[in-house]
């Protein structure tokens, strides 16, 4: 197969899809900060040091550091920033249409349009846009994205080379899933779509040598010792990952429900599905090129969803759905394709219009999850007492999430510093435990004084225990 000359891409469409990401999630863009999110702006964007252990994300802490040296410590210049980016990763998607899957002409094609707008409104990755932190994933696909982009670009291979690598490790040093962009180039180049294919040999040693440094890195900073976050993936049965793959399958598609709904909705899913391929088959299956380009989106899909299989995904609430981020970009690709293949315009513009307003719908449904749980916080936070003077206060009862949306799991001592007060004298007791009762917090023993103070939360306000 003839190389093809890479097609010079439009930038016009990247503010217009930065404008849809505000416009879709300006119902969110005032909550409060979530669990974890506490203590990254405290952490992180106050101090400019990490907030966890166990992570090699240090481009990830940076942008908080920015965020708050332009807009101080409140949550919304942090949103604004998770939306820009979920924006700007909307017209890598697009531009990965135009360059890849797109016509040979620099101008926007509909299917590429289609791709961009439903990924915005995609409802099952609101965690890596609602939830601060959650930018991560986000960071982490925009820089595969982009090294997709470079590699297919214009100029010397060894340029287009370096610029991907580049991609692929400061996409690493925000997200552990930036280190999939090599395999994603292998059916990409498989099907004859880079221009001016480059070597395999070449590319081995570039993406080696990015993926060595790395880990070598990794494991400077003690994140190879027993315990890590990326060692207790592999501490788990290869059982676990099989029953993961049908979960992961059904929540691309389906919301969060309990158990005894969700078979029924998966074979409801299923029927739909094949419905869809019937009414697409014909204007497919000769179409050699088309038949080509969903192949390659599947083999794409298959790949970025080794992820969420790994770190799972839960069927009953939002929470993990950051890891569908990447995923769902090229699921939103897929539909996209087999939503213009449809033979009849009005069958055609029916089910765009479906899927734009059951997605927007369920986008929302999700939104008033985060709307509680920021409700929640705020108000544990407002009622919340002061410690005793010469004492510390206990505090038990905090609810840990509600509906997969992040209320205080983590983050309370720090929450309670960016509101301007001592969090050094605040605990939060682990469930269970009882006034005078010693337990581990932050690695070591905590025996309560008689001089401290017991409260807890109930029923929207404190009650001392």
């Amino acid at each position: 197969m003839e190389a093809r000359i890479p097609t010079r891409l439009p930038w016009w469409p990247l503010p217009v899809f930065i404008a849809l990401g505000f416009v879709f999630f300006w119902p969110v863009l005032g909550l409060t900060a979530f669990s974890d999110d506490h203590s990254a702006l405290w952490g992180a964007a106050v101090h400019g040091t990490p907030w966890r252990n166990g992570f090699l994300r240090p481009v990830s802490d940076f942008t908080f550091r920015v965020v708050h040296l332009l807009g101080g410590t409140s949550p919304l210049a942090q949103r604004c920033f998770n939306v820009s980016l979920h924006g700007a990763n909307a017209f890598l998607l697009f531009a990965f249409f135009i360059r890849y899957l797109g016509r040979s002409s620099g101008m926007a094609n509909p299917v590429a349009w289609l791709a961009g707008l439903l990924f915005i409104v995609y409802p099952f990755h609101q965690e890596s846009i609602v939830w601060l932190v959650g930018r991560e994933s986000s960071l982490g696909t925009f820089f595969v994205l982009l090294g997709l982009l470079f590699l297919n670009g214009s100029g010397p291979q060894w340029r287009r080379i370096g610029l991907a690598c580049a991609a692929m490790f400061v996409g690493a040093l925000c997200y552990e899933s930036a280190l999939l962009l090599p395999l994603l180039i292998i059916p990409l180049a498989w099907s004859g779509m880079i221009a001016d294919p480059i070597a395999p040999s070449k590319l081995g040693v570039g993406f080696g040598t990015v993926f060595t440094l790395y880990v070598v890195v990794w494991l400077m900073q003690g994140n190879g010792q027993d315990g890590s976050y990326l060692g207790g993936f592999f501490e788990k049965g290869p059982m676990t990952f099989l029953m993961n793959i049908p979960k992961v399958c059904a929540r691309l598609f389906l919301p969060p429900m309990v158990p005894s709904r969700m078979a029924p909705a998966t074979v409801a899913l299923f029927v739909v599905l094949t419905f869809l391929m019937v009414v697409i088959r014909r204007s497919t299956w000769h179409d050699l090129v088309g038949l080509r380009n969903i192949l390659v989106l599947f083999l794409l899909l298959i790949i970025t969803c080794t992820l969420p299989v790994f770190g799972s995904v839960s069927t009953r609430t939002s929470e993990s759905d950051r890891f569908l981020y990447m995923p769902s970009a090229f699921l939103c690709a897929i539909v996209a394709t087999l939503i213009t293949r449809i033979p009849r315009t009005g069958l055609r513009r029916a089910a765009t219009v479906l899927l734009l307003i059951t997605s927007m719908w369920l986008l929302r449904q999700n939104h008033r999850n985060w709307e509680y749980a920021s409700a929640t916080t705020a108000q544990i936070l407002l009622k919340l007492p002061a410690p005793p003077t010469k004492g510390r206060l206990f505090v038990s009862g905090l609810p840990d999430s509600d509906n997969g949306a992040f209320i205080f799991r983590n983050g309370f001592r720090d929450a309670i510093s960016l509101n301007g007060r001592d969090g050094g004298r605040y605990l939060a007791v682990p469930v269970g435990r009882h006034q005078h009762e010693g337990f581990r917090f932050g690695g070591r023993d905590i025996i309560p004084a008689e001089m401290d103070r017991w409260i807890d939360w109930h029923d929207g306000s404190y009650h001392e225990n």
